[in-house]
């Protein structure tokens, strides 16, 4: 029978590649044990690998590996490595970052993943964080200057962890690709569009499962929209030189086989469920995070919810500082003033512009806007005015939210 050569880098049961002899080949696991497979027959193709992918992958060495690791002694390895190359705002984060790390070796299964932004003036670490974390997260790819026509294929055939390095993601001049692939990576089942211009009539219309780890190294402000589904570290500049030494690749490469063992050892098992870690958005994009604390060092528990519950903490604090915050907080101010269940757009721009310069007045459009995202309902008056009804209700959810006292 002819069998057809294929180029198939994913396959059942893949725990990982691996390069023996210059060439790139299967990490297979059967009755517990590792091997290394040439090829993998599908029907009447002979799959192998792609060669030349730019992610880091093992020698034959991994078969001698132990297969009884300390996880525990793991984790504390990898905040160390993190610890000896990054300069973090809060030492807590280290923990969150090596969390992220061990989670991307067992993706599969998880629906969400959290996307990482590294954001800061530039030498302040940036990129070099995204640098570090690619050497030990698992099939991690780094993408200077990707274009659309490779990225939205490549994200779905080879399902790499991406570090987005000093893209110019958002406004006019921002990579619209990148940009679209970043807001729906977090979450399995979304997928990106793409238009085939060398197709005609509906088979124009491709779409991509893209979802998968991703790190943005960033001098830009994420747009509110992605803001939720981050997890963000304001960068600084390093007051420890010695963060900036080379990176040590033997280390690295001792480390990621140890993290390669972690996945074929926990690939075919369940992980436990656990309880809420946050509420909405941060907690199902962290509860992967403590779904692998827990297979590997429950003990940091209580660790991690303190950290996660700064985080909550930090993220409401940001909230109550928004513009919404502030017009609930007007709007608030008027009903004490005037016990009306009505209110003006008019009066709420009045409000909202009283000693503020010209430049920074806000217009009746964008209040309008904003009321209905808040949840008014509009109404007209009398004489024609246009103006949002006051439902208690609502008012005090957006109170509490917000932290104003009513």
């Amino acid at each position: 029978m002819y069998v057809k050569n294929q180029i198939r880098t994913l396959i059942p049961g893949l725990v990982h590649l691996v390069r023996e002899n210059g060439t790139v080949k299967y990490l297979l696991k059967k009755d517990n044990k590792l091997y290394i497979e040439d090829y993998y027959k599908s029907n009447d193709k002979r799959c192998t690998p792609k060669q030349d992918l730019p992610i880091k992958i093992p020698g034959p060495e991994i078969l001698k590996e132990p297969t009884n690791v300390d996880y525990i002694k793991l984790l504390d390895e990898i905040i160390s490595f993190l610890k000896s190359y990054i300069e973090l705002p809060c030492p807590s984060h280290y923990l969150i970052l090596a969390l992220w790390i061990l989670h991307t070796y067992l993706i599969e299964k998880f629906n969400t993943t959290p996307i990482l932004c590294f954001y800061g003036v530039k030498e302040t670490g940036k990129s070099r964080a995204g640098e570090v974390l690619g050497e030990l997260a698992f099939r991690c790819e780094i993408l200077t200057s990707p274009t659309e026509a490779t990225l939205f294929r490549s994200a779905e055939y080879f399902k790499t962890a991406l570090v987005v390095d000093e893209v110019k993601l958002w406004g006019p001049e921002g990579n619209q690709a990148v940009a679209r692939l970043i807001n729906t990576r977090y979450k399995r089942g979304l997928k990106v569009s793409r238009v085939d211009m060398n197709k005609k009539g509906e088979d124009q219309i491709e779409y991509f499962d893209v979802f998968g780890p991703i790190v943005i190294c960033t001098t830009e402000t994420v747009p509110e929209s992605l803001e939720s589904r981050c997890i963000t570290f304001v960068m600084q500049k390093n007051v420890e030189v010695g963060v900036e030494k080379l990176i040590d690749e033997e280390w690295a490469n001792r480390l990621r086989n140890r993290l390669t063992i972690f996945r074929a050892n926990y690939l075919d098992r369940d992980l436990p469920q656990t309880e809420h870690v946050a509420r909405r958005r941060l907690n199902e994009i962290m509860t992967p995070l403590y779904q692998t604390l827990m297979v590997i060092a429950r003990e940091r528990e209580d660790e991690l919810k303190k950290t996660l519950g700064d985080m909550e903490k930090a993220r409401e604090e940001e909230e109550g500082s928004s513009f919404e915050a502030e017009m609930a907080e007007k709007i608030v101010e008027y009903q004490k003033d005037t016990g009306e269940s009505i209110i003006l757009t008019a009066e709420v721009v009045e409000r909202l512009n009283k000693g503020k310069s010209q430049r920074d007045e806000v217009s009746m459009r964008l209040v309008g806007t904003r009321m209905k995202r808040l949840g008014f309902e509009k109404t007209r008056v009398a004489d024609g005015k246009r103006g949002f009804k006051i439902n208690a209700d609502r008012l005090a959810r957006l109170a509490g939210q917000f932290r104003i006292d009513l």
